[in-house]
């Protein structure tokens, strides 16, 4: 479960899509849209969050199965179109489009809909898209429950927040790693047309088979996601050339980049991925690791002082309620991570690409227990990590 997803009017500099895989060709795309947003957005007749489903290797000649297909909050009722029905149809729940609508057997028989304005899911009366909504979640490739839940749609300012529910992703494609117990993944672009992949945070080998000393499995953490690739059946050279491309995403190797190794506990690993609602269980069918192995890159950029000045919160210690001022030198996207003292990360506020200079942030602690914090801002580059005290 990822919490407080931020979701900036996609028209905004620092707009948002927010993808949610199926599997290998099927995925879902969130986006934020505001009829007081944009000019070319100033006709749509409400705002809220639009859920796109999105079947990669369709048509649109379709309707019941669409390259590129509309989630309408407004779901099928088996008695009576909106707003009138009460039944949910679980066999043609799907979206209500106004493709329906504009049907005259349709009309007949539903009493049609109310049109565009209900297709969003406005964060009031439409605040849940799931297994049990109309519409829901399902696939329409493998036709059966994602069980992908989008939940606690509520508005914040100009801002859309939802909290995001999957499970792990089993789809082992060679053209689109699993993207395990993720909620999201996004791509940063800037400047570029072209996607660079995020780099990652930590890369892991683990070993489970007695008969060989090389790993069995490669996990990679994200800031917001976690990928597992299979090593049992590539060589070494291909298991090598794995791992590079991890580490630097789709960007070329940094010359003086060096692999720092440590053989890590099982308990530290559990405690480093526990975020993402898997274990070391899930990667070997349920056996036991013989080893594990944290690989850390440490490039001579991050061997340079931290580029983001971060100021103590205040006031501190506090109750529920704080500020956290930065100064950025470089603009891009901004994050700011909140740790408890085992080095869990319990928070991501996704703060959207801010300009350079000073910044406040009112950081709302609701929800986390009395004790000692940590909080770093991330940005092109790391700011040094303070703590904080709340105080119940």
């Amino acid at each position: 479960v990822h919490r407080g997803i931020r979701i900036s009017d996609v028209g905004m500099q620092n707009g948002k899509v927010y993808r949610i895989w199926v599997n290998s060709r099927e995925y879902f795309l969130l986006e934020h849209r505001r009829s007081d947003g944009i000019f070319y957005d100033r006709q749509i007749p409400k705002s809220g969050l639009l859920i796109w489903h999105i079947l990669e290797n369709s048509t649109n000649n379709n309707e019941g199965r669409k390259t590129c297909d509309l989630e309408c909050a407004d779901g099928r009722y088996s008695d009576a179109g909106y707003p009138n029905g009460n039944n949910a149809d679980a066999i043609e729940g799907k979206d209500n489009l106004d493709f329906w609508a504009h049907q005259d057997w349709y009309a007949s028989k539903y009493n049609g809909n109310l049109g565009d304005a209900t297709d969003v899911f406005d964060g009031i009366k439409y605040t849940t898209f799931g297994p049990d909504t109309n519409p829901n979640s399902d696939s329409k490739v493998n036709v059966a429950s994602t069980k992908i839940e989008v939940f606690n749609i509520h508005r914040e300012g100009y801002e859309i927040v939802v909290d995001v529910n999957t499970p792990p992703f089993t789809d082992w494609s060679k053209e689109k790693y699993p993207l395990i117990g993720t909620a999201f993944h996004r791509f940063n672009i800037i400047g570029s047309s072209e996607t660079i992949a995020e780099k990652a945070n930590a890369i892991y080998l683990i070993n489970y088979d007695q008969s060989r000393n090389a790993a069995d499995v490669l996990v990679t953490v994200y800031n917001d996601s976690l990928t597992v690739d299979d090593l049992k059946s590539l060589n070494y050279f291909d298991a090598q050339r794995t791992i590079e491309k991890r580490i630097s995403g789709n960007e070329p190797g940094q010359i003086n980049t060096q692999i720092i190794r440590n053989n890590i506990s099982l308990e530290s690993f559990e405690n480093e991925i526990g975020d993402f609602g898997v274990s070391t269980y899930d990667f070997g069918s349920g056996a036991t690791p013989r080893w594990i192995q944290k690989i850390s890159p440490l490039s001579e950029k991050q061997s340079l002082p931290s580029a983001i000045k971060l100021d103590q919160n205040y006031p501190n210690p506090f109750n529920s309620i704080t500020n956290i001022s930065y100064n950025l030198t470089s603009e891009g996207p901004v994050t700011l991570e909140v740790f408890n003292l085992l080095g869990q990360k319990i928070m991501s506020i996704d703060r959207g690409y801010e300009k350079t200079g000073a910044h406040v942030f009112r950081l709302n602690a609701e929800g986390l227990s009395s004790g000692i914090y940590l909080y770093r801002i991330r940005g092109k580059s790391l700011s040094k990590t303070k703590k904080f005290l709340l105080i119940r």
